[in-house]
């Protein structure tokens, strides 16, 4: 993805207020947003590249760091000729936060699923975080990570209830327990593929 400066991403001025940042953004996103341009990497990109901006400068911290960013580069270079790298080393350097801020939140969300072995609240505050969160990962790799827990959590959950049922037979017990060991090795191997920055197949249940 090209880097460039947020506030030309979003076609506003670098006083722009948050009303103006939120318009801008929403006016952006619908134009490329990936359900509006089916097919179409390019939008794709583009659209990423809008959030990326969006979430970074309607963040007050965030933003202060940037736009203080954005004059140390400007003023160690001091030429206009030099603006566009300046918005490029920003730009890298902007990304690398976010995409550190969404690893965090895909690990937390295998930490909380993993707690589910020993209460039942820790994962449904993990998927929650999965459905507020993937939406906003502009990386491909944390997003799918973030869709493969929670089409696990789903699948626990009805091996659960199966549980529950077949108990009714005598047979809740060992429903359970191979619940149990496909629910960890799911998590054990997306955990592993996280850390090599690997996707997962979101086609089969193991």
């Amino acid at each position: 993805m090209e880097n460039r400066n947020f506030y030309e991403i979003l076609g506003i001025s670098a006083d722009a207020d948050i009303a103006e940042i939120r318009k801008a953004y929403r006016d952006s996103a619908m134009k490329y947003h990936p359900d509006r341009n089916p097919g179409n990497p390019e939008a794709e990109e583009r659209f990423k590249e809008i959030r990326q901006a969006y979430d970074t400068l309607v963040d007050p911290e965030r933003r202060a760091w940037y736009d203080e960013s954005l004059r140390e580069f400007s003023g160690r270079n001091g030429q206009t000729a030099n603006q566009q790298t300046t918005s490029q080393q920003t730009g890298n350097t902007a990304e690398m936060l976010h995409r550190d801020g969404d690893r965090t939140y895909v690990m937390a969300m295998y930490a909380l699923l993993a707690l589910g072995l020993l209460t039942f609240v820790m994962p449904v505050a993990g998927i929650i975080l999965a459905y507020v969160k993937r939406g906003d990962m502009s990386d491909s790799v944390y997003n799918n990570h973030a869709d493969y827990l929670i089409k696990t959590f789903w699948g626990g959950l009805a091996g659960f209830i199966l549980s529950k049922l077949t108990a009714l037979i005598g047979l809740g017990a060992v429903v359970l327990f191979l619940v149990s060991v496909w629910f960890v090795y799911r998590l054990a191997a997306g955990f592993i593929k996280l850390t090599d920055n690997k996707r997962m197949s979101l086609d089969t249940w193991f």
